[in-house]
């Protein structure tokens, strides 16, 4: 009798598990474990399936700094959200000419593009409320800004983060009042409307 017992434990231990447990071990397997990772090239071009190619920046660019701040200052001031808008990177334009330049698409940082466009986004999003709940339809006197260039971007993008210098209600202040501007082949555009509200 146990030896029968015996045989019987050694034939069920060598017996394969059915498909489906082994199934459901696969299926509890630790999170963190990633197969494979695509590529930054295979991810932008799933990111611009869809998207008409950008040579250039277009819409509400300037051919300058100075002039996208004033029209910033003056969109602001009449709450005109259509024309703040236009001064702000669209998709395309962020897949074209803004992402391929970006660090974030070498190494060693290799953010998705999709992921960085909705930081991107998110940020702008809530800094573009705060600024029309804020500001919008308040007379602005617009007293300059300073910048500091940005090595985020290689050629043939520049980019600047700037602060500027206003008196609003009569009281001067200075401060972020949207998120870096980038500048290719003379044509200057908002990447965000990221601020410090």
């Amino acid at each position: 009798m146990p030896l029968l017992l015996l045989l019987l434990f050694v034939v069920t231990a060598c017996t394969p598990k059915p498909a489906t447990t082994a199934a459901a071990d696969s299926a509890t397997a630790p999170a963190g474990v990633i197969d494979s990772i695509l590529p930054i090239p295979v991810l932008l071009d799933r990111f611009r399936a869809g998207l008409t190619e950008s040579p250039a920046f277009g819409g509400g660019f300037t051919t300058d700094r100075d002039t996208l701040v004033t029209r910033f200052v003056r969109a602001l001031e009449a709450a005109d959200t259509v024309a703040l808008d236009a001064m702000v990177l669209d998709r395309a334009e962020y897949a074209w000419l803004y992402y391929p330049a970006h660090i974030y698409a070498r190494p060693p940082y290799e953010l998705a593009p999709a992921t960085f466009w909705q930081l991107i986004q998110g940020n702008s999003t809530k800094g573009r409320a705060r600024l029309t709940q804020t500001l919008a339809g308040t007379a602005f006197v617009y007293r300059g800004m300073t910048c500091t260039a940005s090595t985020n971007v290689q050629p043939p993008l520049t980019e600047a983060n700037c602060r500027l210098k206003l008196v609003v209600g009569g009281a001067p202040t200075e401060g972020t009042y949207f998120g870096s501007i980038v500048e290719r082949d003379g044509r200057f555009k908002f990447v965000s409307f990221a601020n410090d509200f």
